[in-house]
């Protein structure tokens, strides 16, 4: 079996096994269902939870510093009338030698115990700041760490999906972005060491050895016709990579020069294509559109290098390893940490998809322990939380908090 035959069976075996693991997983027809209302009872809601906490603290240092700069203005005030009283005494011509040294003193006394005054508020100021900031700042870490637990799990209906990978300084950086429903895009890093192919710069080679293509054609002194230009795949290394539904689109480049082939390699149920160009310093070439070039072209072991750098690439989403992005209606939501209409777009989601299902409701899926959790997690959203609640058929449980 050759090395590239080798490495597509192991990756089909893994791949076959995975999904063999996760039919076992949900033999109901609702545990996806299940599985994404569960994720949104606890992850997301606390994600909501800790964002809005997160902010609080932070309003309260904010409000803390007003607080402060309004104090430290009436002390600096009391002290200005202080300092006019007593310079308007001393200006008094009767006074003798011994009031004049009083009046000093008093303002020399005054004027310490102003900054000593000053030095124990700032003092308690900054303490009480460091105390919210780092409050606030743990808050915020569990959000992001709720949200990257919710969105892990692909919870919402995935309109498109991108694993993309490139070299950086001798290794490899990859990510995975998804586009969702309702105008919801997130991204997460990809953690390339757990995957054996990208753990170091992936040579050609890895695939299939000796192989070349016809790249130019040319004469030579003991043939009159036009004879093909062969550039070795042994010599280049994987720069850069995308998969998505459609295609994979990779890009090997020779490291001692400017030369580079891309690869696209797309696949039906019924056949598989695979395009071919290459570039050096005297241009780019397009392989497959030239016949003269195409005939010498090796499709097969191509295809099957391809398709296995496609399946390392799909194993790599399941190595997630950071949230890096999450937008929704272009709102930035990593920065403002507003959490709340992603709650509410995909609660809306969830029961409607729960509804499909017969039978089944909150009661129906969830322990009684479950939903008292739930509950007691929507409390803590205010009147957010009655709305939420209402999208599940719970509210009842919520109204008597808010009665009032």
């Amino acid at each position: 079996m050759k090395g590239y035959q080798y490495i597509s069976f192991l990756l089909r075996f893994i791949a076959l096994f995975e999904l063999a693991f996760a039919m076992t997983q949900g033999l109901g027809a609702n545990f996806d269902t299940v599985k994404t209302v569960k994720q949104l009872m606890f992850n997301l809601v606390d994600a909501v939870v800790y964002s809005k906490k997160s902010k609080e603290l932070t309003q309260e240092a904010e409000e803390r510093a007003k607080i402060f700069e309004k104090k430290t203005k009436k002390l600096d005030a009391l002290i200005k009338e202080l300092d006019e009283t007593l310079r308007s005494y001393s200006k008094g011509e009767d006074l003798d030698d011994e009031f004049r040294e009083l009046i000093s003193k008093i303002e020399e006394f005054a004027d310490t115990a102003a900054l000593q005054t000053k030095r124990v508020l700032e003092q308690k100021f900054e303490k009480q700041k460091e105390e919210l900031k780092e409050e606030a700042e743990a808050y915020r870490i569990k959000a992001l760490k709720s949200i990257e637990t919710f969105l892990s799990s692909d919870p919402l209906p995935i309109l498109d999906k991108r694993v993309t990978l490139k070299a950086v300084g001798g290794a490899y950086e990859a990510r995975v972005r998804y586009t969702c429903a309702e105008k919801i895009e997130y991204e997460f890093l990809l953690d390339t060491k757990n995957v054996d192919l990208f753990q170091n710069s992936l040579e050609f080679s890895k695939f299939e050895k000796g192989l070349k293509i016809a790249v130019r054609l040319g004469k030579t002194w003991l043939k009159s016709e036009l004879v093909p230009g062969y550039e070795k795949l042994d010599q280049y290394v994987l720069s850069s990579a995308e998969v998505s539904k459609t295609n994979t689109v990779a890009t090997f480049i020779h490291e001692q020069s400017e030369k580079k082939f891309t690869f696209v390699y797309s696949k039906s149920e019924t056949q598989s294509f695979i395009e071919v160009k290459y570039e050096d310093s005297q241009g780019s070439v397009d392989v497959n559109a030239d016949p003269q070039l195409n005939k010498y072209l090796e499709t097969e072991p191509l295809k099957y290098a391809l398709e296995n750098l496609t399946l390392a690439l799909l194993e790599l989403e399941r190595h997630k390893m950071r949230l890096t992005k999450l937008v929704q209606d272009e709102n930035d939501l990593l920065s403002s940490l507003d959490f709340f209409e992603l709650l509410l777009t995909s609660s809306k989601i969830a029961s409607q998809n729960l509804k499909k299902v017969p039978g089944a409701t909150l009661f129906t899926e969830f322990s009684k322990e479950e939903i008292v959790q739930f509950v007691e997690r929507l409390k803590l959203l205010g009147r957010e939380g009655l709305q939420i609640a209402s999208l599940f058929g719970i509210e009842s449980l919520l109204e008597k908090e808010f009665a009032h």
